[in-house]
């Protein structure tokens, strides 16, 4: 038998004080597992995206340039002036 929204109201109608404490208290206690689930999980959600991007590619580590002798030396590229 499928309860409905409304057999469900008159059970928790029906339910006496104690039972509606219980209930509310399982209610509270699972807000706060859930609530720490998803600190635990998906907390990466409220920081910066940029620190998250900076964390999985770090800044790239200044390459040393060679002082290569005059004939080995590209010319920059520049039009050709009259």
């Amino acid at each position: 038998m499928v309860q409905t929204v409304a057999d469900d109201s008159k059970l928790f109608n029906e339910v006496d004080y104690v039972g509606r404490d219980k209930i509310w208290r399982d209610y509270v206690v699972n807000e706060v597992k859930s609530a720490k689930i998803w600190s635990d999980q998906w907390s990466f959600l409220t920081g910066n995206p940029l620190n998250l991007i900076k964390e999985k590619y770090p800044p790239k580590t200044p390459v040393q340039k060679l002082d290569l002798p005059t004939t080995l030396r590209v010319r920059s590229v520049t039009p050709i002036s009259r």
